[in-house]
C-alpha cells in the first residue's frame, strides 16, 4: 500500500508497513537476461539511502549525533540527519522523478544497519519496502545497480571493530551472502563497496567520518586491506549462490588527486602536501591491487609497512565503477584554490572534466566494463550545474554507464545540508520539496538524445567523439578535453579475431585481452565496450579448450584476398569518417560563427545600452555642475557681504572705543579738578581751625 507522503522537513522515516504481513520470499521475475542488461548503455542517479532517511542505530547515526564536526551543526548551518527526504517512504515519487529525467538504471544502497539492525535478526519491513522499490524499477523498466557498503554499516559491527580486524571478514560476507538470498534474482548488478580509500581517508587519516580516527596511518591501511579483503570473499561467495553466475558483481572507487597550485621554493609544503594526499585517498594503491593483486601500504619516512599478496592473484571483479568529480589545487598557504580560469565549486575543488577522462582511461587496464557511477557538482546557486555536466558527460567515452550524483539534496555526510548535489531541491524549511533545477536540464538533454541500445549508442558516441577531436582548445577548466584519439574512438565497433575453430570462452577471452593488451595499450578501452556481446560459443569441446595452434602460411596465404578486401573496406570506412570530420569541423565553424555573431550582437547591444546609460550620466552629471556652480557663487555673494559686515563692525567698535576712551579722559579731567578744590577746601578748613585754636 503506497505511503502518503510527510510534509517536508519530516524527522527520521519509520517505515510504515504495508496491509499485511510482508512477504520475504517475494523474489519477482527471475528470467531476465544479463545481456539484456549489459545490452544498454545504462543512464542513470544515484543516492544513499542513509543520506535521504537515516536509521537508528548505524556508525554514522552514532558519529552525526556524538562525534566532531556533525555536532557543530548548529553553529555552522548545517542540520540535523534526522530532517530526511524520506526516501524509503517517497520512493514512487523519487524513482519517478528520475524517469522524467530520462534515466533506465538507477544505483542506490542496501542499509545493512536498517535490514539486520540486530546481528542475526532481520527486519521485515524494511526487506519488503525494498521490495516494493524493485517492484517499482522493473514497471517502470529501470534497471537497479545496488551497493552492499555505502560507508553506513550497522553499530554492533562497529562494536565488532568493523574493518580494522581480519575476523570480521566473515561476517560482511555473511551480509553480502544474505542479501544476495534476498534480492540477488532481482538485481544483476552489484558492488561491493562504494569508495573504499573515501572511507579510509575521511575516517582515518582527517577525522570527518567514523571511526573519526586523524592521521591513523597504520590503522588505514590495515582498515583498506581488509576491506579490499573483503570485497574478494565477497564476490565468491556471491557467485558461488544459485544465480550468481548471472550477475554482475564490480567495486565502485574513488579517483581523486592533489597538486600544487604552482612551483617553486614557495610551493615545497605544498608539493609534500598534495603528494601525500593523493597517496592517502588510495588511488594508486587500489589500481596496484587491481591489476596484480599486491596491496603495499607504505608511510612517511617509513617506507612500505604493509605488502601482502593474494594468493589468488588478480582480484575478481565484473566491472568497475569511476566515482570522480575534480582534481584539487593546493595552494602554498595549504588552502584549497584553483588554477586561473577554472571555475569553483562550492566543496572548494575547481570543474575539471580533463580528469574523468584521465580516470577512464587509466581505469581501462583492468579490461572490464567501466561505468561512471558518481560524478556532480555541489552548487548552492545553481549557476555552474549546467556547464559542469555538459564537459563531465562528454568526457565518458568508453564506459557503458553514466550515473549522476544526486536525485535530490540530501545529507552530504559531514557538510550536512550545505553543500547541494541534486538535480532537484530540497529544503529542510519545507521551502522547496522537490524542485527541478535548471542545470539539470543539459542532463535530459544528453539522456533523452543518446539512445539507449549499445550498438546504436556507440554510433552516437563517435559523433561526439569527432565533435570533440574538433573542439578547439579554450581557458583552462571551461574548454574542450584533451582526447587522445585513439581512445576516444573506443566506442568503434572494432571486429575482435579469434582463432579458427576455438570456442569463445572466458579462458580464450582473458588470453585474447593479454595478447592484444601486449600490441595496443588502449584494447581494453575496447574491450570495456564490446566485452557484453562477447558471449561463450559452444563448440562441442569443454569450456577450457584450449586456444589452437596458430595458422600457417598456406592458412594466411588463402586469407590474404579476405584480408585485401577487409583492407579496402577499412579504408573505405576511414576515408568516410574523414568526409564526416570534415562535415563536422564545417559545422562546428558554422556554429562557431553563429555563436561569434550572436556574441557580437550581444555586445554591440551592451555596448549600446552602456553609452546610454553614460550619456544619461553626464547629462545628469552636467546639471549637477551647472546647480553647484550657482551655489558657490550665491556662497561667494554671501562670503563678500559678510565680509562687510564684518569691515563695518570694525568702525564701529573702533570708534566706540575711542569715544569710550575720550569720555573717560574727560571724566577723570574733572574728577581731578574736583580733588583738587576738595584739597584746597580742607586746606582751608584746616587753616581756620589752626586760626580758631590759637584764638582760643
Amino acid at each position: 500500500m503506497p505511503l502518503s507522503p510527510p510534509k517536508a522537513p519530516t524527522r527520521i522515516a519509520k517505515l510504515s508497513p504495508p496491509d499485511g504481513e510482508p512477504s520475504l520470499d517475494t523474489l519477482g521475475d527471475t528470467s531476465g537476461d544479463l545481456l539484456k542488461v549489459l545490452s544498454r548503455f545504462q543512464k542513470g542517479v544515484g543516492l544513499s539511502v542513509w543520506q535521504n532517511n537515516g536509521d537508528d542505530n548505524s556508525n554514522w547515526t552514532r558519529h552525526s549525533s556524538t562525534n566532531w564536526p556533525c555536532n557543530l551543526s548548529a553553529a555552522t548551518g548545517m542540520q540535523k540527519y534526522e530532517q530526511c527526504p524520506d526516501f524509503l517512504n517517497r520512493y514512487k515519487e523519487d524513482i519517478g522523478l528520475a524517469k522524467k529525467l530520462g534515466c533506465t538504471s538507477f544505483r542506490l544502497s542496501l542499509e545493512w544497519a536498517r535490514i539486520e539492525p540486530v546481528r542475526g535478526q532481520f527486519d521485515a519491513v524494511t526487506i519488503q519496502r525494498y521490495h516494493d522499490i524493485f517492484d517499482y524499477l522493473a514497471e517502470l523498466g529501470m534497471e537497479p545497480n545496488i551497493t552492499l557498503h555505502h560507508f553506513v554499516h550497522p553499530g554492533w559491527f562497529e562494536d565488532l571493530g568493523a574493518f580494522t580486524k581480519d575476523a570480521n571478514i566473515p561476517v560482511f560476507v555473511a551480509w553480502a551472502v544474505k542479501a544476495f538470498e534476498l534480492f540477488g534474482p532481482r538485481i544483476k548488478m552489484w558492488s561491493t563497496f562504494n569508495e573504499p580509500t573515501c572511507y579510509m581517508f575521511l575516517g582515518f587519516i582527517i577525522g570527518q567520518a567514523p571511526p573519526a580516527h586523524v592521521m591513523d596511518l597504520i590503522g588505514a591501511g590495515r582498515m583498506l586491506l581488509i576491506m579490499l579483503k573483503c570485497h574478494s570473499a565477497a564476490y565468491r561467495a556471491m557467485k558461488a549462490l544459485p544465480g550468481g553466475q548471472h550477475t554482475m558483481i564490480g567495486l565502485v572507487s574513488h579517483h581523486i588527486t592533489f597538486l600544487p597550485k604552482g612551483s617553486g621554493l614557495i610551493y615545497a609544503p605544498a608539493r609534500l602536501a598534495a603528494e601525500w594526499a593523493t597517496y592517502w585517498w588510495g588511488w594508486d594503491v587500489v589500481d596496484h591491487w587491481m591489476l596484480t593483486g599486491q596491496f603495499k601500504w607504505k608511510l612517511p619516512l617509513v617506507g612500505d609497512w604493509i605488502v601482502e599478496q593474494d594468493p589468488a592473484g588478480k582480484p575478481p571483479c565484473d566491472w568497475w565503477g569511476v566515482n570522480y568529480y575534480s582534481r584539487c589545487v593546493v595552494s602554498w598557504y595549504l588552502q584549497p584554490t584553483k588554477m586561473a580560469g577554472e571555475l569553483m565549486t562550492d566543496m572548494k575543488y575547481p570543474v575539471y572534466s580533463q580528469g574523468l577522462y584521465d580516470a577512464i582511461k587509466r581505469s581501462s587496464k583492468y579490461g572490464i566494463p567501466m561505468y561512471i557511477t558518481e560524478t556532480g557538482i555541489a552548487d548552492a546557486k545553481d549557476t555552474t550545474r549546467g556547464t559542469f555536466i555538459d564537459l563531465y558527460f562528454k568526457a565518458r567515452l568508453g564506459c557503458v554507464g553514466f550515473y549522476y550524483w544526486t536525485l535530490i539534496d540530501n545529507f552530504e555526510w559531514s557538510a550536512g545540508y550545505k553543500m547541494k548535489f541534486g538535480l532537484y531541491e530540497w529544503n529542510t524549511d519545507g521551502s522547496n520539496d522537490r524542485v527541478l533545477k535548471e542545470g539539470a536540464r543539459p542532463l535530459i538533454g544528453f539522456y533523452e538524445t543518446l539512445p539507449d541500445r549499445m550498438t546504436e549508442f556507440r554510433a552516437a558516441a563517435r559523433d561526439i567523439t569527432g565533435k570533440a577531436l574538433l573542439a578547439r582548445p579554450k581557458k583552462a577548466g571551461t574548454g574542450a578535453l584533451h582526447i587522445d584519439a585513439s581512445v576516444s574512438l573506443a566506442v568503434e565497433n572494432t571486429p575482435v579475431v579469434q582463432p579458427e575453430g576455438v570456442a569463445c570462452t572466458s579462458e580464450v577471452r582473458e588470453a585474447h585481452k593479454a595478447d592484444q593488451l601486449q600490441a595496443d595499450p588502449t584494447y581494453c578501452v575496447r574491450w570495456a565496450v564490446l566485452a557484453p556481446f562477447l558471449q561463450p560459443v559452444p563448440v562441442g569441446g569443454p569450456a577450457t579448450a584450449p586456444r589452437g595452434p596458430i595458422p600457417g602460411p598456406s592458412l594466411l596465404k588463402s586469407l590474404e584476398p579476405i584480408w585485401n578486401t577487409l583492407s579496402f573496406a577499412a579504408t573505405v570506412g576511414y576515408l568516410a569518417w574523414l568526409h564526416r570530420v570534415a562535415e563536422l569541423a564545417a559545422e562546428q565553424c558554422a556554429e562557431d560563427k553563429a555563436a561569434a555573431a550572436r556574441k557580437h550582437k550581444a555586445l554591440l547591444g551592451i555596448i549600446a545600452r552602456l553609452a546610454e546609460s553614460l550619456r544619461s550620466e553626464i547629462s545628469q552629471a552636467t546639471g549637477d555642475a551647472a546647480t553647484l556652480k550657482k551655489d558657490l557663487t550665491s556662497l561667494q555673494v554671501d562670503f563678500f557681504s559678510l565680509k562687510t559686515d564684518l569691515a563695518s563692525l570694525e568702525r564701529t567698535l573702533t570708534k566706540s572705543g575711542k569715544d569710550l576712551r575720550e569720555g573717560v579722559a574727560k571724566e577723570f579731567a574733572t574728577v581731578k579738578e574736583d580733588m583738587k578744590a576738595c584739597v584746597k577746601n580742607v586746606e582751608k578748613m584746616v587753616k581756620r581751625l589752626d586760626a580758631f585754636n590759637e584764638g582760643r
